[in-house]
Formats: C-alpha cells, structure tokens, sequence
C-alpha cells in the first residue's frame, strides 16, 4: 500500500471557486493549479499558463498544453474552473474577443482531457465548472453562455466515455469573487 497522495489539476485555480476547489483539494490530493497569475494564497504547485490566444498564439495552443501534461504526474482529478469575463453586444466582440473565449471555457478543456488520457493507462475524474448561462441567456454574454453550455455537453458526453472515471459539471451563479465584483 502506498502513501502518496492523487493529483489534481485545476485549471483556473489560482483565484475565485478554481482556489477554494485547489485548497479543498490539496488537503487530500497534491494539487497543480494552472492559472494566469499565482495564486492567491500559498501551498500550491503553480503553473503559468494563459489560455487566451491574443496572449499565446493559437496555433500553439495545442502544443502547449501538451508539454503541460508532459511536465506533470498522472492526474486523478482535472478540474476546469477558468473564467474570463466578457461585456458586450454580439456585434461588438472581435474576432479574437470570440476566440479567447471559446479558447478558455471550451477549446482549452477539449484539448486538455484527451491529452490527459493518453499519457496514462488510467482513467480520470472530470470536474467542469460552468455556468448558470449555460442555460439561461444573458445579455451582453452572448459567446460565454455559448461557451459554458458547450463545456457542459463536453463534460456530460465525457461521462459517456469508459476511458474516464467520474464526471460532475457544476453552475455556480454570481459568487462573490474578483470576476463578479468587475460586474
């Protein structure tokens, strides 16, 4: 029998929910978390990684997140808690202001999941945070309820897969943290 601790990934768990999961987490798994800025608070293995492709290229976005799963141990739990506010009218957003979201709340988990998979013979659980605009619209965040209502389905058809062990999707609504408070 060993004593090790399971790994957790949480990919935005530097700040808001994706830190209190990684503190919660890390009082029974050894917990990376993968965000833009270090955490908040100490005790966790921090990974710089910014998932917007205006901040890095989209053609690499793949490759990244590849030496990101090279660079880590088998992971047990993946967790993706990554937000990024959005605020405007459908016709206002750029063509990059749409990529980085779908790039943060959807391409970056699709990418990530199945590169996790292959790098070991055993199955992980999936914990995909979306949203309450899932499943009600929301103005002014038109791309982001796309998005979370694409991660949920990703998420429910991944519990489908046998190659993956547990999945939950969760939908907070407007927790008090940086991201609301910029609302």
């Amino acid at each position: 029998m060993t004593n090790e601790k399971p790994t957790a990934l949480i990919v935005g768990g530097t700040s808001g929910l994706g830190l209190e999961l990684a503190l919660l987490l890390a009082e029974t798994h050894n917990v990376t978390v993968v965000g833009r800025r270090p955490p908040t608070k100490a005790g966790l293995n921090f990974w710089h990684f910014d998932l917007r492709p205006d901040n890095l290229d989209a053609s690499r976005l793949a490759d990244a997140l590849s030496e990101l799963v090279e660079n880590l141990p088998d992971i047990d739990v993946f967790v993706h808690a990554a937000g990024a506010r959005e605020d405007n009218e459908i016709g206002g957003f750029s063509d990059d202001d749409i990529m980085n979201t779908l790039s943060v709340h959807l391409f970056a988990p699709m990418l990530l999941l199945p590169r996790i998979l292959h790098s070991q013979n055993a199955p992980v659980s999936f914990i995909a945070i979306t949203s309450t605009s899932q499943t009600k619209a929301q103005p002014r965040e038109a791309n982001y309820c796309a998005a979370k209502a694409g991660l949920a389905m990703y998420a429910k058809c991944a519990a489908l897969d046998p190659q993956v062990g547990k999945v939950l999707v969760a939908a907070p609504s407007g927790m008090n943290t940086p991201f609301w408070r910029a609302r």
